[in-house]
């Protein structure tokens, strides 16, 4: 019984020590804390202006809800907005999102027209399956 005690300590050790490392190696906000001040302020920003234009509401009053520690949901739902009609507005938002993207990539030589052409077709078929599929995506992962 001893051993397997100290097995077990041992085993949850060893995991911690993996958790906190990956944590650290990935960041505690997504990857954020590897961005420059000006980076983080610039994401917060978006992020403040994509849920206001989606909700119908000013950036002031994203900000007080997100004080709040509100998801974009848990807002939609206190103002009484459809949530299929709040989800289709993020899948465009999405949309747009990518293709602006893309359009830089190909300004900048990263990728060819086609290529981004390819890509936006693919990205328009998996915004379809979502669709089907009745999948829900918020803005825990961006937009694209």
């Amino acid at each position: 019984m001893r051993k397997f005690l100290l097995c077990l300590l041992l085993v949850i050790g060893i995991v911690t020590l993996i958790g906190v490392n990956m944590a650290s190696a990935r960041g505690w906000f997504r990857g954020d804390i590897s961005l420059n001040s000006e980076a983080i302020v610039e994401r917060q920003n978006q992020m403040f202006e994509d849920q206001a234009s989606l909700l119908g509401i000013s950036v002031g009053k994203v900000k007080e809800y997100w004080a709040q520690g509100k998801s974009i949901k848990e807002i939609a739902e206190e103002m009484e907005i459809d949530d299929e009609n709040l989800q289709e507005k993020m899948k465009q938002a999405r949309r747009e999102k990518i293709k602006v993207k893309l359009q830089i990539l190909v300004d900048n030589g990263v990728v060819t027209q086609a290529q981004a052409d390819q890509r936006l077709q693919i990205m328009e078929e998996r915004f379809e399956n979502e669709r089907t599929r009745g999948m829900r995506r918020g803005f825990g992962k961006g937009f694209g």
